[in-house]
């Protein structure tokens, strides 16, 4: 009886064993498993990581295409602004034309002048016109306020408005005034300095 009860406890401790040992490892196995699935997660966290760092072929060349796009507009000239006019001169108003004799050319000239250095304030013919028009005085005055009344062609252009302009009241030529004033220039009272001047003057008409 005594051997009996020593076999029986026996089997009952060792079959106690086997169970708690088999418990443990079924624990084991049960962690094991739970730190695999960790670190596998944790291994595609750092491989998507990576991947944001580091992207394909060819994101990169469209970002680098994208960056050198930007550089070369970064990069480009910028729009040049158009030139200003010119308004640092300030040109006194032309004196009037009546229509006297020998003042048609130097009048126009005056004209010109205005017009050459102040572009912005006669951008197209019909300004020019305008403006000499309202210089006019006396007869001139009404042989342009009768052209323009009747809308004549030579109002659309200041070329052909000057050129009937010197027809009608500067009716000799440059030339044939320059040599009746160089012909008719005497020194009478006036000083040498400016009998040479008008003489001067004369010739280079």
């Amino acid at each position: 009886d005594h051997k009996f009860l020593d076999t029986c406890f026996r089997a009952y401790f060792l079959s106690d064993f086997f169970t708690r040992r088999t418990s443990q490892l079924s624990s084991l196995v049960q962690l094991t498993t739970s730190h695999h699935q960790q670190i596998q997660e944790l291994a595609n966290a750092i491989r998507e990581l990576a991947h944001q760092r580091n992207p394909a072929p060819a994101a990169q060349a469209s970002v680098s295409e994208n960056t050198t796009a930007h550089a070369a507009a970064s990069a480009a000239p910028a729009p040049v602004p158009p030139t200003a006019p010119r308004c640092g001169v300030h040109l006194p108003t032309p004196e009037r034309f009546a229509g006297q004799p020998g003042e048609c050319r130097p009048f126009l000239l005056s004209c010109e002048i205005t017009f050459q250095l102040q572009p912005s304030s006669f951008p197209d013919e019909l300004t020019k016109v305008a403006y000499v028009i309202s210089l006019l005085s006396g007869k001139a005055k009404r042989w342009a306020t009768a052209e323009w009344e009747r809308r004549s062609s030579v109002c659309a252009s200041y070329c052909a408005f000057s050129e009937e302009l010197r027809k009608i009241f500067d009716s000799a030529t440059p030339r044939q005034d320059a040599a009746r004033s160089l012909f008719q220039t005497v020194q009478d009272e006036r000083s040498v300095a400016e009998y040479a001047t008008d003489f001067r003057t004369a010739a280079a008409e």
